[in-house]
């Protein structure tokens, strides 16, 4: 808990040291996620001391929605940082909230029309363990009015958590110290559409 809201200290210190240096954005981002592969490696003994090791990957299709919340600044003529909070379907039943700085490269300026570049990185808040959550993407920008861009954004999502394990004769959870490994990772396509002001 103390690294993820050192993370999330560190996210919006970098967002705020930027808003000195640019025009400050916020904005709202809403879409599709399309879980694509879940990958995974568990390896534990059970109440009855049985280990049991799990390993492999899956294509499972599931479509999702999400929605993000960011605020940030224009660091340069060519370059944008934003913190960004948001909520996302997973995989069936499992749900996500997301919090990651984003940074965008505009070949053609901050706020101009034309296709830009996007990396994400930060964690879930409410994932047990380390989580870790990438996404690489590009997006187009049509600079609507002065105050008001509309973004069309398509990037490629990878979270890798470390979820609770559960014992598969009793369904009772795994203490921590019974866990060897417990690795799990999706891969997803978001597509979306962002409003900035």
């Amino acid at each position: 808990m103390i690294k993820r809201l050192a993370a999330i200290s560190a996210i919006l210190m970098l967002v705020s040291g930027a808003a000195f240096a640019g025009g400050f954005r916020t904005g709202l981002e809403w879409g599709s996620s399309t879980l694509l592969v879940h990958g995974y490696h568990y390896n534990y003994f059970t109440a009855e001391r049985y280990r049991i090791n799990e390993e492999g990957s899956r294509f499972v299709p599931h479509f999702n929605a999400y929605v993000n919340a960011y605020a940030g600044a224009n660091v340069s003529d060519n370059l944008s940082a934003a913190a960004c909070i948001g909520f996302s379907g997973l995989e069936e039943g499992k749900r996500i909230f997301p919090v990651f700085l984003r940074t965008s490269w505009h070949p053609k300026g901050v706020d101009n029309d034309g296709l830009y570049f996007t990396i994400d990185i930060g964690s879930c808040m409410e994932r047990p363990g380390t989580t870790l959550l990438g996404a690489v993407g590009t997006a187009y920008r049509i600079a609507a009015l002065s105050w008001l861009d509309i973004d069309f954004l398509l990037n490629f999502r990878f979270l890798s958590t470390s979820p609770d394990i559960f014992d598969p004769d009793t369904g009772e959870k795994i203490k921590a110290e019974d866990i060897r490994v417990s690795s799990a990772s999706y891969y997803s396509i978001n597509f979306g559409i962002a409003v900035n002001f």
